[in-house]
This record gives structure tokens, C-alpha cells and sequence, in this order.
């Protein structure tokens, strides 16, 4: 069997679900995958591993040798330098913050905080690559440090490589912040892009969206549309619902970032259907699983606001595995995106949970795009566009809710399980063939 060289810096990570779903259904298909990554406690993970082969190396952690060297009081934060003098001057302080956090973000992790596992990874991706069975070579962004052992391996070694981006790179929103706020560090890393990917043989995304983007600055690339998908194991087989009317949301709000994933989206359509009398107060939850600190705070601003405070739940990060027991018990699963245009292209990894979960989804936020489309074509929920939208879902679905004990679930399995990973792995081994024989 044809072997296939994956390449990803975390297997304990939620990123690394696209790649265990190359890896588990890959060899379906004729293809072998073999996994370089640095070395990580399988046991310290919540994702679901089956026997397959990992070649793991060693990892200098450059970041934290530098916050060791400049002396930073707060080793899991760059940000909060102790100056040697020990000077008092709050704003003298905050001045040096500040310089300290952009050297840091823009300089001293470039390209990304795991570039020091650079050298390990090209040295042993090498050796592995002597074998003539290895056919072909798969590195997924981000970081971007996984593409730079791509190309150099792809340089070195002469076989074919496919640059799969999860993410835009320079594209993406925070990275054109940090474009607008150091032009330097946006020169470097534009062409490092540019540089890397003129060695790639094809590119994949996970969007038609993202793939017109990638074409802007890469227009003689061969770019195809590979969605993420879910476990087909993780498909809902039946499990009961919740007697109250359950919103349930999973995941991050990004509350400290300019463009943040807004609660109040939901929520004020929420309490203005309370208030007309349409929804029983004592019959409804709103549930948010592992938002970060600063989207706790925002929750609990925005429900003291609309009165809501009784009926919000907010939970720390839980067992996926046990996340997938509520997501399938829950009567509606939430999806909040950014209101910000790059957002067109962007499909949280979130819907195809909610997806195999089978379970009716909301989503709001956001341009109509990539995300849209799936909803639609699955008819696995709404995507909606404002308030009046979000609130006649919520309503139809709380009646529907009142008069059969749960809310109807629609959704069209066989356009759902276009989104398994066996599907993903397919299209995968397709182009995996064709590259083979160019």
C-alpha cells in the first residue's frame, strides 16, 4: 500500500481532528498514512485514536526560552515584564508592556511559537521519506511552521506535497490586524506565504470560499475544496432530549478580540420573546459550554442586561465525548459567528459535531457564506440573518417543542453524510492518485 506522509505538530489537540480523519480512513481508500508530530501524552487527550502509525520527535520550546531570558514574571504571558530596576511608573510599565508584547507576538515567535521543532521534523521527515513506498507528502496549516517542513521536505526529497490550510494565512482577520499594526511583520509574513506555497504541488481548503481567497495570491496553484467532516461513529443513534427547551452553545466567544462571536445575537431575540409572553421563562435554558474568561464575563453582562440571569447556564470545558452527550440532548445547538466579511469562508469545526449529533441548528452572525450553504443543503437548521429570523425559529421551534416533547429534527442524512471523514479521506485519495501519475 502507498504510504503518505502527514505531518502535524499536536495529535492532543481539537485543531488535529481533520488529520485523525485522514488517518483513520485513509488506508480505506489504498493510501498507508504515516504521522510525524512532536512527542505528546496520548492519554492526556480527548480525541478518539485508532492503531495507526506516529513517528514523533523531539521539540525545542524557543518561546519559553526567551520568557526564561527576559525575565517575565508570568511565564504563561508575555506580556507582564519585570523590569530590573523595579521601577514604579505605571505608565513607564504599561510603555514597556507594550513593546515587550509586540517584540514578542512579532518578532520573537515568528513565524509561530512551534518553529523550534523545525530542524527534528525536516531530519527525521527525511529519513522516513528514503523509503521508496512513501509516495507523497501532506503538511496542515495553521501554524505556519508545519508548511515550511513541507516544502523543505518536498525540496529535499522530491516528492510530491499538498499544502492543506484549515485557515487563510495572510487573508485571515487577526492576521491583518497585526498587518495594519506592524507593516514589517506583514511584509515578512506575506512572503513567506507566497515563498512556501510556489513549492506546493497542490493546495486544499476546506471552503470554495477560501479557495477564491487563496487565489488572489496564488493564481497558478492547483487549489481544491476539501470540507472537514465528522466521525461517522459520532452519528446520533437516538439518544433522548432534554425535558426543558435546551439552546445549547459550545466552544469560545473570543470576547477580548475585536471581532468577537456576539451572545447578544440570541439572547435579546430570547428575552423579547419572554417578554411578548411567547416563551414560558421557566420552560427554556440557554447553555454555554467552555467559553473562555472574558466570554463568561460578557454572557453574564449581556444576561443581567435582558433579565435573563435564571435561565443562563454557563459550564467549563468538558470531555468531548461527554460534550457529544449534550449536544445530542439538546433541543437547539447554537453556532455565533464573527460579523466581519473574511467570516464568508469560514466554517467552524462546531457544525459537524452538531451535525452528527442531529439536532437542529442555529446560526447567526456573520455574512451568508460556506456555513450557510451547508445548513441549507443538509436542512439541519437556519441560518439566520437578524433578529426577526432568529426569533420565529426560536418560536416555531419552542412550539413544535410544547406540542411533541422535542423539537423536530429535518435534517437529510444523505447530504449529512457528505461530511463524514470517510468522505473527506475519499477526495483526499483522489487527488492523492492523480499526483501520483502526473
Amino acid at each position: 500500500m502507498k504510504k503518505v506522509l502527514l505531518i502535524y505538530h499536536s495529535l492532543n489537540e481539537i485543531s488535529a481532528i481533520r488529520i485523525l480523519g485522514l488517518v483513520n480512513f485513509l488506508p480505506e481508500f489504498g493510501w498507508n498514512p504515516v504521522v510525524l508530530t512532536r512527542k505528546f501524552d496520548s492519554t492526556n487527550s480527548n480525541l478518539h485514536y485508532q492503531n495507526f502509525n506516529i513517528v514523533t520527535t523531539p521539540s525545542r520550546d524557543i518561546p519559553q526560552i526567551w520568557k526564561k531570558r527576559l525575565q517575565f514574571m508570568d511565564h504563561n504571558s508575555p506580556i507582564s515584564y519585570q523590569n530590573s530596576e523595579g521601577n514604579k511608573n505605571a505608565k513607564f510599565r504599561t510603555f514597556q508592556n507594550n513593546i515587550v508584547k509586540i517584540l514578542w507576538e512579532d518578532f520573537v515567535t515568528y513565524p509561530d511559537s512551534i518553529w523550534g521543532w523545525y530542524p527534528y521534523a525536516v531530519k527525521t521527515g527525511l529519513n522516513l521519506l528514503k523509503d521508496d513506498e512513501f509516495k507523497a507528502i501532506i503538511s496542515s496549516f495553521r501554524p505556519a511552521t508545519l508548511h515550511l517542513i513541507g516544502a523543505k521536505l518536498r525540496e529535499k526529497s522530491g516528492k510530491p506535497w499538498i499544502a492543506d490550510f484549515r485557515d487563510l494565512w495572510t487573508q485571515e482577520i487577526e492576521e491583518r490586524e497585526r498587518r495594519r499594526r506592524n507593516p514589517v511583520r506583514g511584509f515578512l509574513e506575506y512572503n513567506l506565504e507566497t515563498k512556501t506555497c510556489k513549492r506546493a504541488d497542490y493546495m486544499v481548503t476546506i471552503s470554495k470560499a477560501l479557495s477564491e481567497k487563496f487565489k488572489e495570491i496564488h493564481p497558478n496553484k492547483r487549489i481544491y475544496c476539501i470540507p472537514n467532516g465528522f466521525d461517522p461513529d459520532e452519528i446520533n443513534k437516538g439518544q433522548g432530549t432534554t425535558d426543558e427547551f435546551t439552546i445549547t452553545y459550545a466552544g469560545a466567544l473570543y470576547a477580548s478580540q475585536k471581532y468577537f462571536r456576539d451572545p447578544r445575537l440570541v439572547m435579546k431575540p430570547v428575552a423579547d420573546l419572554i417578554k411578548k409572553g411567547k416563551i414560558n421563562k421557566n420552560e427554556i435554558k440557554i447553555r454555554f459550554f467552555g467559553p473562555e474568561s472574558e466570554g463568561c464575563d460578557l454572557i453574564v453582562e449581556i444576561a443581567n442586561k435582558y433579565g435573563l440571569i435564571e435561565i443562563v447556564e454557563i459550564f467549563e470545558k468538558i470531555d468531548r465525548q461527554k460534550l457529544f452527550e449534550i449536544q445530542r440532548e439538546s433541543q437547539i445547538l447554537l453556532i455565533i459567528n464573527r460579523d466581519h466579511p473574511g467570516e464568508i469562508g469560514t466554517v467552524t469545526g462546531k457544525v459537524f459535531e452538531y451535525l452528527a449529533a442531529r439536532r437542529p441548528i442555529l446560526a447567526v452572525g456573520g455574512p451568508r457564506g460556506e456555513l450557510a450553504n451547508i445548513i441549507n443543503t443538509t436542512n439541519a437548521g437556519v441560518f439566520a440573518e437578524s433578529g426577526s429570523e432568529v426569533e420565529r425559529f426560536l418560536l416555531d421551534s419552542y412550539n413544535d417543542w410544547k406540542k411533541n416533547g422535542e423539537v423536530s429534527y429535518l435534517g437529510k442524512m444523505d447530504e449529512i453524510n457528505k461530511y463524514s471523514h470517510r468522505e473527506m479521506a475519499k477526495k483526499y485519495a483522489e487527488i492523492l492518485d492523480k499526483m501520483c501519475v502526473e
